[in-house]
Order: C-alpha cells, then sequence, then structure tokens
C-alpha cells in the first residue's frame, strides 16, 4: 500500500494481519473496524511528509485544529512533522459545532455553523486547517472564510478523511466539489465513522484506530 496519496477505504474496512480489539463495552455498537492502527499511523506519517515538503519555506506556519475531533491527529500529525526537522509551527485551536445533537438529512442545503472567535493573531501567517473528517463541508467552508477574512497569508485545509457521500443535495455537492482539500488521508464510505478523536455521541474518541457505528443505536437519540 502506498502512504504518499490519499488512501480509499472500501466499504468493509481496510484489513491488516494484526488484531484490534475493540473494548467489550462498545462491541455491539460497531459494525466493522474501518482503519487499523497500524494503518492510520503510517498514513499520518505520509501526510507529515506532503506537509512538511509544501510548507518547508513557511517562517509562521500555524496549524489551527478544529475541535473537539481533529485533537488525537493533530497531535500524531505535529510530531511527525517535527522529526522531519526544519519546519517550525505552532498549535492553535478553534471549537466549531454545526450538528449538534442532530444528523444529517437527505435533501441538505445549508447548515448553520457557530465556532469559537479566531485566534488574534492569524494576520500574514500560513495557516493549516486540521480537520478530523469532511462529511458535507459545510464547517470548513465557513471556517476557510472565517480565516481568509482574518488576513492570513495562505490557508490550507488537511482533513483525515473524507467521505464518499451517496447522493448528495445539489448544494451540498456544490459545496464539497468548491472547497479544496490539500492534504487528504483516506476516502471513507459514508458512514458514521468514529475513533481516533472522532466520536458518536462522545463514544469511541480513545481508540486508536477508525471504526463505523451502528447507526440505528445513535440516529435515534440524535433526532
Amino acid at each position: 500500500m502506498r502512504f504518499d496519496r490519499t488512501i480509499t477505504v472500501p466499504e468493509g474496512g481496510l484489513a491488516t494481519g494484526r488484531d484490534d480489539p475493540l473494548p467489550t463495552s462498545l462491541a455491539d455498537r460497531v459494525d466493522c473496524l474501518l482503519i487499523p492502527e497500524e494503518v492510520l499511523q503510517e498514513r499520518v506519517s505520509g501526510l507529515a511528509q506532503q506537509i512538511h515538503a509544501a510548507c518547508k519555506e513557511s517562517s509562521e506556519l500555524i496549524l489551527l485544529v478544529v475541535l473537539k475531533g481533529a485533537f488525537v491527529f493533530a497531535a500524531d500529525l505535529g510530531r511527525e512533522i517535527s522529526r522531519l526537522g526544519g519546519l517550525e509551527f505552532r498549535y492553535d485551536f478553534i471549537r466549531t459545532s454545526t450538528y449538534g445533537n442532530t444528523i444529517k438529512q437527505p435533501d441538505e442545503k445549508v447548515r448553520e455553523v457557530s465556532m469559537a472567535r479566531l485566534p488574534a493573531d492569524l494576520a500574514g501567517k500560513d495557516v493549516l486547517l486540521v480537520e478530523d473528517l469532511i462529511d458535507q463541508g459545510f464547517t470548513l467552508t465557513a471556517l476557510k472564510q472565517r480565516v481568509l477574512a482574518a488576513g492570513v497569508r495562505s490557508v490550507r485545509i488537511c482533513a483525515l478523511l473524507s467521505k464518499r457521500l451517496e447522493q448528495p443535495s445539489p448544494a451540498v455537492a456544490r459545496n464539497r466539489s468548491e472547497l479544496t482539500l490539500d492534504f487528504v488521508g483516506f476516502d471513507v464510505p459514508d458512514r458514521w465513522v468514529a475513533g481516533y478523536g472522532t466520536d458518536a455521541s462522545e463514544d469511541f474518541r480513545m481508540l486508536p484506530y477508525t471504526v463505523t457505528v451502528r447507526e440505528q443505536l445513535y440516529a435515534s437519540s440524535a433526532e
């Protein structure tokens, strides 16, 4: 498997020769193991190499991490970039909310995105938005616009996971097509994905791998 490009994950997940056991308390809420830990870590290393090469001339790089979901990914990604040497950066964080306690609907046109105040000193800086998962793209579209309005020198997007949307509404399809993703780890099925920082009703964040969850168990509580 190559790790210098986006990896397409099939519906049944990626298999490796090792076992990634689920906590007993969560096993009945999971459909399948999607991306094993060793594959995640190798791809994060590959993303770090891509970012290091693309941003090596930057003197003021900020990794702006979208909370909560991207905190685990961003920590691992930053360490891998640091190991390569020669590229200084700092972390900053912003918390956003798009879905709240609801789930996405079949014919959505827009979603209101709430976000905390941006860091105050972004003007003139190179910003890398670090996100765990791109679904309909509303969050990052709104956040990128806010960052650009702050007078940054450049803004790029790094997403660990990007969903292959099934039958998106015309508005969502347009939004996704207009959103440039500069660095993407995995192209994943249009399922509820959790683990490695990403949650389903706050479950699964602590897992070192990603899974698809049994959506019917969570959809009823989110509606």
